[in-house]
């Protein structure tokens, strides 16, 4: 299991004052699974879900949980990369259908728990 920490913009954030934040956050789950799901770390994966929404100045974080085979060799970069990979967009930055990622401020790290 390993975390990925993502920070969406504008959409994300207005979506939070609509008060349909989960809405949001449960298409983008679907694109997110649907990303490593179509990815070159798709063997190894088994899913992902959401460990925590956080508002902050930038819009929302939003913390995925990614779930891979017991004794993979897939690494914390190769998961960045997967991700990184399954953006779109014209600058590959948005996880459809409309919210847009900081990928300066994609971070992969091991769970804390």
């Amino acid at each position: 299991m390993l975390i990925l920490r993502i920070f969406s913009g504008i959409n994300f954030l207005v979506d939070l004052y609509k008060t349909i934040t989960f809405l949001n956050v449960y298409v983008n789950l679907i694109q997110v699974d649907i990303i490593f799901a179509n990815s070159a770390i798709s063997d190894d994966y088994l899913g992902v879900s959401v460990e925590e929404i956080t508002n902050t100045t930038m819009g929302m974080e939003v913390e995925f949980r990614v779930d891979l085979l017991y004794g993979t060799s897939v690494t914390m970069t190769d998961i960045q990369d997967a991700f990184i990979s399954g953006l779109t967009g014209r600058d590959m930055d948005f996880v459809d259908p409309d919210s847009r990622v900081l990928r300066q401020m994609i971070n992969v790290t091991l769970p804390s728990k």
